[in-house]
């Protein structure tokens, strides 16, 4: 039993180093992903995002809608 988790544990360590090896030799090369074009988690400006709007919930028919916006919904008695 030994024999075998020592067995494992060399294999395990042999893909890990060869996993770093290949990220290394592709960061070496530029075959990673471009520096100029950051990952999506990178991206935290929101100079491109649309402006948030503040919602309302209709207490009548439950239709969520922008607070400046006051355009019935067709009830008689939506008071949007």
């Amino acid at each position: 039993m030994m024999r075998f988790l020592v067995l494992f544990a060399l294999f395990v360590a042999l893909i890990w180093l060869a996993a770093r090896r290949a990220r290394d030799l592709a960061a070496r090369l530029g075959l990673g992903r471009e520096p100029d074009r950051p990952a999506a988690r990178d991206r935290t400006s929101t100079a491109d995002a649309a402006p948030v709007e503040a919602m309302v919930e209709c207490p009548v028919c439950r239709v969520w809608q922008p607070s400046g916006h006051r355009k019935p919904c067709g009830r008689p008695d939506c008071p949007y």
